[in-house]
């Protein structure tokens, strides 16, 4: 159970999930993304202020690290 209550803990963290835990709209969309939740918000976020292919880059290199 704790390791259920952490995942919800960290999907507030990031603001995936309301006060009610109920998924924003942020949420819904790194819902269909593979990988790690905070790296899809830093390419969705670079993609709105238009600098994609660099968070891209960022991304990929921080999955190769592991």
């Amino acid at each position: 159970m704790p390791l259920v209550q952490n995942a919800v803990k960290f999907l507030k963290m990031i603001g995936t999930l309301d006060e009610n835990e109920n998924l924003k709209h942020i949420g819904k969309f790194l819902s269909v993304l593979p990988g790690d939740p905070t790296l899809g918000k830093m390419q969705n976020y670079g993609c709105y202020i238009s600098l994609l292919f660099p968070c891209i880059d960022n991304c990929g290199w921080s999955l190769h690290q592991g």
